[in-house]
């Protein structure tokens, strides 16, 4: 999240050895301590090398040592943020401002979370709740303050810019789904469809649909090089998961790729449909928090990533 800035990461590093001290109350024995101890160290130097993995995995050590470090959570899901794992950076700061609600450096990154991701009224709610907070001092009340009105400054920025509607030339039809999140222009977008009033931004669904277009001129891309693409990505993505990614194609030709792919212990299945269209290549993709797809599941799935075409 390279929106994040550098000041607060400056700070996040002595965030970790005040807490370290400040919240460390369990009573445990010194090899324990020095368990903890040599975690967090090991972390925050790799942190602070850009080994976010390396960081990830002693953070989360340090944690089930000593549940209530909460510089240990800020970092933990700022390593999150910098490897592009929105979801898991997310759920790691809410459940900080949850044990912590008094505390404002986690409400601040979620806020940095949320304007990388576009989404200005949750970015600036995010930084409101950072600013109110008794735990604030003046200085860097004055610098949240400038985050967030950068924050509304490009989002302006965004609405002058966007001459019409991207993405208004294909629509889901099923009354069911609504879209809930769109980001891009009219030569690359992606949006988001929410089921029965599903909360989509905040990962609170049980099934999803995402379109994601790139223009013909400005990207070139066939169904089946969009398709290879995606496998490399998900393949690295379950690794860093730590599973395994398991990916079958269902049919294929040269102007649609229909496969089916899921990461072993996710919890999450995931039927894909790429397919050209005058304008691009779009990725229709429905997935849902179950570990595989029932035949009626599957079929509904298929049905509704079909149903996803060009109004011309």
């Amino acid at each position: 999240m390279a929106i994040m800035k550098k000041f607060l990461i400056s700070f996040v590093i002595a965030l970790i050895l005040l807490f370290g001290a400040a919240h460390y109350t369990l009573a445990n024995t010194p090899q324990v301590n020095n368990d903890f101890k040599t975690y967090m160290a090991h972390a925050s130097k790799a942190f602070a090398a850009k080994d976010y993995n390396t960081a990830i995995i002693n953070f989360k050590k340090a944690i089930q040592i000593n549940p209530n470090n909460y510089g240990a959570y800020c970092i933990l899901g700022m390593s999150y943020g910098y490897l592009g794992k929105a979801k898991e950076a997310e759920e790691t700061l809410i459940l900080a401002t949850k044990k912590f609600p008094n505390e404002w450096v986690a409400y601040t990154f979620l806020g940095d979370i949320k304007r990388a991701q576009g989404l200005t009224p949750l970015a600036v709610d995010y930084y409101d709740k950072a600013i109110k907070l008794p735990s604030l001092s003046e200085t860097k009340k004055t610098e949240i303050q400038k985050l967030k009105e950068a924050c509304i400054e490009e989002q302006k920025v965004r609405e002058a810019n966007i001459k019409a509607p991207a993405g208004e030339w294909i629509k889901v039809e099923d009354p069911n789904w609504k879209r809930a999140y769109f980001k891009g222009n009219d030569k690359h977008w992606l949006m988001t469809y929410g089921c029965n009033g599903e909360d989509v931004v905040n990962y609170k669904w049980t099934k999803i649909l995402t379109i994601g277009f790139y223009d013909k001129n400005t990207y070139n891309y066939t169904p089946d090089t969009v398709y290879s693409k995606l496998e490399q990505l998900s393949r690295q993505s379950a690794k860093q998961l730590g599973g395994e990614l398991i990916i079958q194609k269902l049919s294929s030709n040269e102007n649609e790729v229909l496969y089916m792919s899921k990461v072993t212990g996710h919890g999450q299945s995931t039927i894909c449909r790429i397919f050209k269209g005058t304008k691009g290549v779009y990725i229709t993709t429905f997935e849902h928090k179950k570990p595989t797809f029932t035949v009626e599941e599957k079929a509904d799935a298929i049905n509704i990533l079909k149903s996803i075409k060009e109004i011309q």
